[in-house]
């Protein structure tokens, strides 16, 4: 049953029942209070002498009789004694007729008062305790109910506003109005930053799709083309090398988005300690060696040993994607400085450079400069695979780019 009750009428309910039990607490000890107030005879007066006055004693009094305030004495044999005691209800109270009376025995007498009067007026404030509960129960839940139904309200129009929300218009931000640092004014802030970047992710994967299937439609044509062309010209042995070719551009596609969506998945990336000037210098032999024919120029300044805590992996898709960056769109006998310390490392080039505009659309996927820079097949993923092993590792890789000369590329670690 709790489980079916709305939030507010939960929270509600709660209050009620801690207001109920601070109000049984209250007129427990209030009743409590009253009841030894009445209950605690005082010390019985001294027992008689034989010079005392008779008259200060009332006994021999019938207690069928109107029952007088004060207090009476009787000795423990009276007759009235034992019908006291056959009259007994609890703890040394006894009712006669319509009276209430308390006894104690001290000195060999039994002494008596009427406290009808005290009787009553405990049990109306027992009743008046009761009501008191019942009627301040009604109203805690009452006025709980409206004062947690005020402060919902937020959240009831955001529930509608998220109600409202489909996959075309994750643009329309969630709107409450009141104090930015309001408890449901943070959640809709919260909300209105994952839908932005719901939003981007999703534009992103219809990015995604639609080059991919570019990518991939472009070397299936050529295959299909090839076979026909391997009918007509019987020279099998050239164009299946081509199509070769063309399978495995298409093998590396296809591995390269598997790596980019397994790294996407993870929240951070092991690292593990790596001499990063023996992985620099063997990358740059091996870029020299296949750029050998544009008689590029490389300056290179890094310390024979440098140990840093890096993914594997990552380091060689980052440093790699950078140096074959510079090689490939770098000009015929240009020039590539490397510099690698400590703190970043740095690789320059002399190519054209990279417009303000273009600067941001580097990191994306797919996106490839302008046809005439480039010398070499390029699928457009290794700055945004670079991106991505980096900030998944803690570090920053950022590019400064000034057209006509040249581009450098900083890598924070």
């Amino acid at each position: 049953m709790r489980n079916s009750l709305t939030t507010s009428k939960k929270i509600s309910l709660q209050f009620t029942i801690f207001s109920a039990i601070l109000l049984c607490v209250f007129g427990i000890l209030v009743n409590i209070i009253f009841f030894l107030s009445w209950y605690a005879l005082r010390d019985p007066e001294r027992p008689r002498h034989d010079d005392d006055d008779e008259s200060s004693f009332a006994v021999h009094i019938p207690l069928h009789k109107e029952f007088p305030r004060h207090e009476l004495r009787f000795d423990p044999d009276d007759p009235e004694v034992e019908e006291l005691l056959d009259a007994k209800l609890w703890n040394w109270v006894a009712k006669l007729d319509d009276y209430y009376l308390h006894y104690v025995i001290a000195w060999d007498k039994v002494i008596i008062r009427n406290i009808s009067s005290q009787i009553e007026a405990q049990m109306a404030l027992l009743r008046v305790t009761l009501v008191l509960v019942l009627v301040g129960s009604a109203f805690a839940y009452g006025f709980s109910f409206l004062f947690v139904k005020k402060a919902l309200k937020k959240l009831k129009k955001l529930n509608q506003a998220l109600e409202k929300l489909d996959i075309d218009h994750l643009n329309q931000p969630l709107l409450v109005e009141g104090n930015p640092k309001d408890e449901i004014n943070k959640v809709s802030q919260k909300f209105n930053l994952a839908l932005a970047k719901i939003q981007r992710q999703t534009l992103g994967l219809k990015d995604f799709i639609k080059n991919a299937s570019h990518e991939l439609k472009t070397p299936l044509m050529t295959i299909f083309t090839l076979s026909d062309l391997a009918k007509k010209t019987k020279d099998y042995e050239a164009i299946t090398k081509k199509i070769k070719a063309e399978a495995k551009s298409m093998d590396q596609l296809l591995e390269t988005l598997l790596l980019i969506t397994q790294i996407e998945d993870k929240i951070e990336l092991p690292k593990q300690e790596l001499n990063l000037s023996q992985s620099l210098k063997g990358l740059l032999e091996q870029y020299q060696l296949t750029y050998q024919e544009k008689n590029l120029n490389f300056i290179s300044n890094f310390p024979p040993s440098l140990i840093k805590k890096v993914h594997p992996q990552g380091r060689i898709t980052i440093v790699s994607n950078l140096l074959s960056n510079a090689c490939k769109f770098t000009p015929q006998g240009g020039t590539i400085q490397i510099s690698l310390n400590d703190q970043e490392l740095k690789i320059s080039d002399t190519w054209p450079g990279i417009s303000k505009e273009q600067q941001e659309k580097i990191w994306e996927r797919f996106w490839q400069a302008e046809e005439s820079h480039t010398d070499t097949k390029s699928f457009g993923l290794g700055l945004y695979l670079a991106q991505l092993f980096t900030q998944k590792q803690g570090f920053q890789l950022a590019v400064s780019s000034v057209l006509g000369q040249g581009t450098t590329f900083i890598l924070k670690f």
